[in-house]
């Protein structure tokens, strides 16, 4: 596995790692609060601090064990179903550490939780935990649903401040994978990597061992199916690209087995645009691309004017043995793949000494493609060393591909919108439970049930519009910055905002909040004003 896949999996863990502790913090930090009635009356009747510590730390633990144990199975027999060669002694040892982390990670969350408990003082015990609001304080204001949300929005700070980060990591990862996902452009793709310019495609497999390939270039399909297919009726255009397998070596001996690509007048735009040092003439010898990831791979920096020595069959089947000047490097986005070393076409055919060509490109007139088609499968029918492809065939290979990608982006961010969920759900619960008694006084004095139904509903939507708001000012920026890099991969045509995705999120929030509210204050409606200030 590649350094960048661990990097992948490293952010991803990371990411899961703080969106858990930081709904764990929450829900204990929104429990403590709720129970300071309860600690004070333990510190009065002689319990410690480090007591009450370990009250807090050992519910954590509680309620994490059972979790973390079948977390552990479900994930060893998972790993054990998709990798079969798994040893068993790796499995176990794996579980262990899972099974630390999961603890470690509820140690950290609780910690903070536990540390307030604990220095929760006797008197707490005679005080009212909820903090009843003094209506006198706001008699310049009239009391109205908006403005009740908005102090009890205000009281509860730190708790709807959880909230908020929690519902707005969630929508940032969600608007992140939207973008990506509706930035994706599988055509772009396809004529970066694919197909840069005609519609149907002949080519040799570039991946076989290099003596089998020298042997199949030696064989000249190509210069056959560039006559027979330029008499087709509908053609418009038939680009070439040609290749020699090459062992190369330079002066600070470094060597190794390549494919050397031919450019020529279709690739000179792209590569003259790439073109980091030196210039692209007609005189020049070779082109280096990608100068990082040879450092990278070689740890060699090539320079303009660097000798590097290739070895290459010719059609004989003789070795030949030749130095090149290095006329210029570009950037990997030369538009030529992902071979380092370019020459011109022409010269490569001539040192050669055969027709090099490995795959043909064919532009069509529109209604003539399915006649050409017809006719190029029948063409390469009875030759197996080739295949013919289509760009839809290219298109429809990289929307497959990238589908685990976006399946995991946005498995990533349902993930953390359960997570979002729990603290939302937390907080609603919390402040209507606590604010029961407070609501009873109100009712009593003729606030109606439309009217305290407002009132929780306002509040839930002051959450959920600061997180829908940290959505857009952060995952917008981040989401322009992927279709940007999208675009420079040839992957995209630049950054598309996802609109319904993020509707849909939008819509999703609120209905959840409005219909959690709905169900609380319906629970209140059959019991009379004494019986909820009672309560």
């Amino acid at each position: 596995m590649s350094f960048s896949n661990y990097a992948v999996y490293g952010v991803v863990a990371a990411i899961l790692f703080l969106a858990a502790a930081l709904v764990i913090y929450s829900i204990f930090y929104i429990s403590v609060g709720q129970k300071v009635a309860e600690f004070g009356q333990l510190r009065t009747i002689g319990a410690s601090k480090k007591q009450i510590y370990k009250i807090v730390l050992k519910q954590g633990y509680m309620l994490a064990v059972p979790g973390i144990l079948i977390g552990s199975i479900m994930g060893t027999i998972i790993s054990i179903v998709c990798n079969q060669r798994l040893v068993s002694i790796c499995i176990y040892c794996f579980s262990m550490w899972r099974m630390l982390f999961g603890i470690l990670l509820v140690y950290i969350s609780v910690r903070k939780p536990a540390k307030i408990a604990a220095n929760t003082s006797p008197i707490s015990a005679l005080k009212n935990p909820v903090g009843i609001v003094n209506y006198r304080t706001h008699k310049r204001h009239r009391i109205t649903p908006v403005y009740l949300a908005k102090i009890s929005f205000s009281r509860n700070r730190k708790k709807s401040l959880l909230t908020i980060l929690s519902l707005g990591l969630c929508g940032v990862i969600f608007f992140l994978a939207a973008s990506y996902q509706s930035s994706f452009n599988a055509e772009s793709m396809a004529r970066y990597w694919d197909m840069k310019y005609g519609d149907f495609k002949i080519s040799i497999d570039l991946e076989n061992e290099s003596e089998n390939l020298d042997a199949l270039l030696q064989k000249e399909y190509f210069s056959d199916y560039v006559k027979r297919v330029g008499d087709i009726e509908g053609v418009s255009n038939i680009f070439t690209y040609a290749t020699v397998p090459v062992d190369f070596s330079t002066d600070n001996d470094i060597s190794d087995s390549t494919l050397m690509l031919g450019y020529n007048e279709k690739d000179l735009a792209s590569l003259n645009a790439a073109v980091l040092s030196g210039n692209i003439t007609d005189d020049t010898e070779l082109v280096v691309s990608d100068p990082e990831r040879i450092y990278d791979v070689y740890h060699w920096k090539p320079q303009i004017g660097d000798t590097v020595t290739f070895n290459f069959k010719n059609h004989s089947g003789k070795t030949i043995t030749k130095a090149f000047k290095i006329g210029a490097i570009t950037s990997s986005n030369d538009g030529m793949g992902g071979y380092i070393f370019r020459m011109p076409e022409n010269m490569l055919k001539e040192l050669a000494g055969y027709d090099c060509t490995y795959a043909i490109e064919i532009q069509a007139e529109a209604e003539y493609q399915e006649i050409i088609e017809q006719e190029l499968k029948l063409l390469v029918s009875d030759n197996r060393d080739v295949r013919l492809q289509t760009l839809q065939d290219f298109i429809v290979e990289h929307q497959s591909d990238n589908r685990a990608g976006f399946t995991l982006a946005y498995a990533i961010a349902a993930i953390l919108w359960i997570f979002a969920v729990i603290n939302q759900i937390n907080l609603t619960v919390t402040n209507l439970l606590s604010q029961k008694q407070e609501m009873g006084t109100l009712k009593s004095i003729g606030m109606t049930n439309k009217q305290l139904k407002q009132a929780f509903m306002m509040e839930g939507l002051f959450t959920t519009l600061i997180a829908l708001l940290i959505t857009a000012v952060v995952g917008i920026p981040g989401g322009y910055a992927i279709g940007i890099f999208l675009k420079n991969a040839g992957m995209s045509t630049g950054f598309v905002f996802p609109v319904v995705a993020f509707t849909l999120f939008a819509v999703a929030m609120f209905m959840l909040e409005s219909l959690m509210t709905i169900l609380l204050i319906h629970s209140w409606k059959k019991q009379s004003v004494i019986a909820i200030m009672r309560n």
